[in-house]
């Protein structure tokens, strides 16, 4: 799973009277379908799924696409996923072009951002998309405002597509994975199919041509995504997904390889390794819980189960909860308080609703703690944990939870 990245809100935009392309009030030739592209709800440190951006030239002469970018602001929270294997490229009266981006955001939050269209018809900037996309809610809606005015850049720069400090190239390019090697470990043969991402950078000094991206082997792989295109010096890299799927494959290892071709004098050709070992059926599949920062505590006076307990300070907070189980845990809500627990007054908790915590995955419960106390967090009645403020004292957490005239409170893992 990918590292936590750096939270970043971005301030981006919609359209103007000119239409969604550019800082300019002349009309340009290039439309864009859709205007703005809305992920609507990811969760944070997910992966949306890539959205498909046509290009069209209703001008009545050709015009030639020089690049194709993300503004810098936007690289850390939304990727280019497909653009056109080389560029320029001319882009005749009446044709399109299909691009294609996805959203991935660094953490809770509404982001917003652009992507960069330079063209030989540019008049004052380049035409833009405008992108968005929320992690708060999963009813969270997107809110696109006017485009940003003047230069991205450094204000020396001009953020002309020929000179841009993106743009003045020298060197040759190189090519970065990240990973070079995915191991899904064993996975039961009735589990649904698992993601994961490869990241396709350039970290040399010229443009980068991805000329082709396949896989070989095993056909319980499957990739997606990224299929080439140009990846600047110092631009946004593009995402390849890897998909494995033990349905109904056979018991026993599975591996296939990736690879892709590229202008890279010293690594043309590299590749990227998959295996995968397919086992019985897990049954039920059950899930199971990791809580981050969770202590286990023995509630023998309680139930036949262990507490988990998270010491908090007092203040907005989160914690990190990841299904490391097999199976997919319903959430249907998340809730404060157990069965025989009374919600304590002080805690707010703002989770995700109707959701659901697949194998591997991850959700993040924000919560406010206005005083000293301690609180349950619910997952639909069947899994929880407890925050608090309080040392992880078992007689202390006891006297807390319950209320005097009941010892059993309906909690943990």
């Amino acid at each position: 799973m990918r590292s936590r990245l750096s939270f970043l809100l971005i301030a981006a935009a919609l359209i103007t009277a000119c239409g969604p392309g550019g800082r300019t009030t002349t009309a340009h030739p290039l439309e864009a379908s859709p205007e703005q592209v809305d992920f609507g709800y990811v969760p944070a440190l997910d992966f949306s799924n890539d959205q498909t951006i046509t290009l069209s030239n209703e001008g009545t002469a050709a015009i030639t696409i020089e690049t194709i970018r993300l503004d810098e602001d936007s690289v850390t929270s939304f990727a280019l996923t497909s653009l056109p294997a080389t560029m320029p490229m001319d882009l005749p009266a009446g044709s399109s072009q299909e691009i294609a981006a996805q959203f991935w955001p660094p953490g809770d939050g509404e982001y917003l951002g652009w992507i960069e269209v330079y063209t030989s018809a540019d008049n004052s900037g380049p035409f833009l998309v405008a992108l968005g996309g929320c992690s708060t809610t999963t009813d969270c809606e997107v809110t696109f405002v006017d485009p940003p005015s003047g230069d991205d850049d450094d204000a020396s720069d001009d953020d002309d597509a020929s000179g841009d400090d993106d743009d003045s190239f020298s060197g040759d390019p190189s090519i970065d994975l990240d990973p070079v090697a995915i191991d899904f470990g064993e996975i039961p043969q009735n589990q649904a199919a698992i993601n994961d991402m490869v990241v396709i950078s350039n970290g040399g000094g010229a443009p980068l041509d991805v000329d082709s991206v396949s896989i070989s082997g095993d056909d319980t792989f499957t990739i997606g995504g990224f299929t080439g295109g140009t990846i600047n010096p110092g631009g946004a890299p593009a995402n390849l997904t890897v998909t494995f799927n033990p349905v109904g494959a056979d018991l026993g290892p599975h591996s296939a390889t990736i690879v892709i071709e590229s202008n890279d004098p010293d690594q043309g050709s590299i590749s990227v390794s998959l295996d995968a070992v397919v086992t019985e059926d897990c049954g039920a599949c059950l899930p199971e819980l990791e809580v981050e920062g969770g202590v286990p505590l023995s509630l023998a006076p309680l139930t036949e189960g262990d507490l988990l307990y998270v010491q908090v300070g007092t203040g907005a907070g989160s914690v990190d909860v990841t299904n490391i189980g097999a199976g997919s845990l319903a959430v249907a809500p998340i809730s404060e308080g157990g069965e025989f627990c009374t919600d304590h007054p002080a805690f707010s908790i703002d989770a995700p609703e109707d959701s659901t915590l697949g194998a591997g995955e991850t959700t993040t419960i924000t919560f406010n703690v206005g005083q000293a106390g301690v609180e349950v967090i619910n997952f639909n009645g069947a899994y929880a944990f407890t925050i608090g403020t309080l040392a992880p004292d078992i007689g202390t957490l006891i006297g807390h939870l319950t209320d005097g005239s009941s010892v059993n409170c309906s909690i943990g893992l």
